[in-house]
């Protein structure tokens, strides 16, 4: 048996090897995935039937799944730092016997819980310095609380003002290209000039340049707190980014047609050989 909202890792091996990343789980008889291993959490209380491999050969467990719920504390009315706190919960449906087997987790935001694991139907913490004040009032401000498997108990405090105020304004991002040709003009009385004329400084006929530049508004607020000292806040509210991209391309007709005995050349650059 487990509880609801606890991972379970299964696993299963064939006795082909080649042939377990194929091996299909199923929970009360829906598929859920294939392989070696199964990852489930089971969310309502009941039992239910899990199987692996052909379903004519399928291997089969029975698990059953209960909840935890964390019924109080003692000293009962708020959790005070520095002073041992006893917290008890209970098993649904009652009448199992799993008291023992709760396993307890405690957390706290600020300072230390000790101890951090326990187990059982009683849990005994102690919370030390799990209180800051925050520097926008100097009011307290505090995080924790205990889980016992899918049980979960907290205290917190954080009085309205202790967070900075929220800078209005929601951020917008936007973009563009910036498309442009920049041809250049080639001449020359023969193939042999017009080519040389194309690979003058360049190691392509054609290139393609690109800059991204970007642009934002960042909006600053200051909060004052009780020692009169100024925190600043800043949140950016606006980023557009500009692609320039520059094509660069022998200007099409700029090389003159030019005939002579064997060679045709013409504004495309396509020389044809052959030709009277």
């Amino acid at each position: 048996m487990t509880s609801i909202e606890r991972k379970l890792e299964l696993t299963a091996a064939s006795v082909a090897p080649e042939f377990a990343p194929l091996l299909e789980w199923r929970i009360d008889g829906k598929a859920r995935s294939v392989g070696e291993i199964l990852l489930h959490a089971f969310e309502d209380r009941s039992w239910h039937t899990v199987s692996v491999g052909p379903p004519a050969y399928a291997q089969e467990i029975d698990i059953g799944a209960y909840e935890v719920i964390v019924t109080g504390h003692t000293p009962e009315g708020k959790i005070v730092d520095g002073v041992p706190v006893t917290f008890t919960a209970e098993v649904l449906p009652a009448g199992l016997g799993l008291e023992d087997d709760i396993l307890w987790i405690s957390y706290t935001k600020f300072g230390s819980a000790r101890p951090i694991l326990g187990r059982g139907s009683e849990f005994t913490v102690r919370f030390d310095d799990s209180i800051v004040y925050s520097p926008y009032n100097d009011k307290p401000y505090q995080k924790l609380g205990v889980r016992a498997d899918n049980g979960v108990t907290y205290q917190g405090s954080c009085p309205g003002d202790c967070v900075p105020r929220k800078i209005p304004g929601d951020p917008v991002a936007s973009g563009e290209d910036r498309t442009r040709s920049n041809p250049y003009t080639v001449t020359g009385s023969s193939c042999q000039e017009v080519s040389d004329a194309v690979f003058d400084g360049r190691e392509y006929p054609g290139t393609t340049t690109g800059e991204l530049d970007f642009d934002s508004h960042i909006v600053t607020a200051p909060d004052q707190g009780s020692d009169g000292e100024y925190c600043c806040r800043a949140k950016l509210m606006t980023v557009e980014a500009i692609m320039d991209i520059v094509v660069s391309m022998p200007l099409v007709g700029s090389a003159p047609r030019y005939t002579s005995g064997r060679h045709r050349c013409v504004g495309s650059l396509h020389c044809q050989s052959g030709y009277a």
